[in-house]
């Protein structure tokens, strides 16, 4: 080989090392960040129930991937990042969202499962990587509420844990002592009211269960020996079909979740209104036994 061939080949090879997107900037602002994160709870931007989370560089999901529960996949504790050729990779520890009736607040349990979420990088043209920007295509920024998709009955809860002191918020709250507590007494007269949606009683008939499906129980409430009722307010319509609304009672360990996804799966005989077919609102109760 001539010299001029052996200059040609090492010009190359310098054209690409000086285009090789990992560089000591993106490293250290990786480990900056698993500084920052290691052990606080933070929030996914995507609900995804897998182990493994893979994102382009425009911070859309790649890949088969199935969709989450919000107690379950929302939030992680983070044990690892780093930045590696042109991805940032992260490793983190799922978080379980337990609801605890006595203080009003979900409270994060750690769990056995393992999160790795791999994000496809996009330089700038200074050929630099904004790593807190690569960050923010998985995780909430602090002025975002919820992740996508999140399950829409959790929302009005969530409300009210935020703002409780509204007559819709206590006119629930007195909901969700129903029956052990009688004497809390509301401030107000408001009831939900939904266009076109009726209540049972005059001549609204209840609807009739046609056929439904046992809620599973979740492997932690059932190591800690959970038992109760989760209370939903849902509205069955006139199909015969049920669209949950909102939870009213949960009961903690993703239990909730489980009895929401069992309760899409009942069918009904409708409601009816002089003889017509009517969307009904309901409170449903379904109960979790571990003696059944």
């Amino acid at each position: 080989m001539n010299t001029r061939l052996i200059r040609f080949a090492l010009g190359i090879a310098g054209i690409l090392s000086l285009g090789t997107p990992v560089c000591a900037q993106a490293a250290d602002e990786a480990k900056q960040l698993e500084l920052r994160y290691r052990g606080v709870p933070s929030r996914v931007r995507d609900l995804v129930s897998d182990s493994k989370i893979r994102y382009d560089t425009r911070g859309k999901l790649i890949g088969k991937w199935h969709p989450g529960q919000w107690t379950w996949h929302s939030t992680v504790q983070v044990t690892n990042v780093e930045a590696k050729g042109m991805f940032l990779r992260i490793k983190a520890n799922r978080l379980l969202l337990n609801y605890n009736r006595g203080t009003h607040k979900f409270a994060a349990l750690t769990t056995m499962q393992t999160l790795e979420i791999e994000i496809e990088t996009s330089p700038r043209t200074d050929g630099k990587v904004n790593v807190d920007g690569e960050w923010n295509k998985a995780f909430l920024m602090p002025d975002e509420k919820y992740p996508l998709d999140m399950q829409p009955y959790w929302e009005p809860f969530i409300a009210c844990l935020i703002n409780s002191k509204t007559e819709e918020c206590e006119y629930y709250e007195k909901k969700a002592w129903e029956p052990d507590v009688y004497d809390i007494n509301p401030t107000s007269d408001w009831k939900p009211s939904y266009p076109g949606v009726y209540t049972v009683g005059n001549d609204v008939t209840p609807p009739k269960v046609r056929s439904r499906v046992q809620p599973q129980y979740t492997d932690v409430a059932r190591i800690a020996k959970v038992e109760g009722t989760v209370l939903l307010e849902a509205v069955v319509t006139k199909g015969g079909a049920i669209r949950i609304l909102r939870i009213i009672r949960p009961l903690g360990f993703g239990l909730e979740e489980n009895a929401a996804e069992a309760l899409s799966k009942w069918t009904f005989q409708p409601a009816t209104r002089m003889g017509q077919p009517v969307d009904v609102l309901l409170g449903i109760e379904v109960n979790f036994n571990l003696r059944k």
